[in-house]
């Protein structure tokens, strides 16, 4: 089994793109605020509009990574180890991967949400 060390030595091979990372706020006890956004350099909810608003502190969020400095490794390891975050590569030599955006990727991403409220049994997230 891969160690954190490991994959992250991965990820900087010279002209790998930055990963993402997924996180679940859900599982912070700070919620949102126990992100260092700092390691950023975009981070979004992935719901959007009321719902984005009303669950900031327990959503998913995508963020794409500033760097891959120690910093930014420790931040990461700490998410994935307390089972919060998920990393996300795409693979770079798939043809629909040229040129993803972080845009791209959001709304890829915003299609797996479901909510489930008292008054409907499955709703989409828009």
């Amino acid at each position: 089994m891969a160690t954190f060390a490991d994959i992250w030595s991965s990820l900087q091979r010279p002209g790998k793109p930055l990963p993402f990372l997924l996180i679940d706020c859900a599982g912070i006890e700070e919620g949102r605020a126990g992100i260092s956004t700092h390691i950023f350099s975009e981070l979004q909810c992935l719901f959007t509009g009321d719902l984005g608003s009303e669950l900031a502190d327990v959503g998913p969020y995508l963020g794409r990574l500033k760097s891959l400095s120690p910093e930014v490794a420790k931040a990461v390891e700490d998410l994935l180890a307390r089972q919060v975050g998920m990393l996300v590569e795409p693979n770079p030599d798939a043809p629909e991967n040229k040129g993803l955006t972080f845009a791209q990727l959001h709304q890829h991403f915003r299609k797996f949400n479901v909510v489930t409220g008292p008054h409907k049994f499955d709703t989409s997230c828009t």
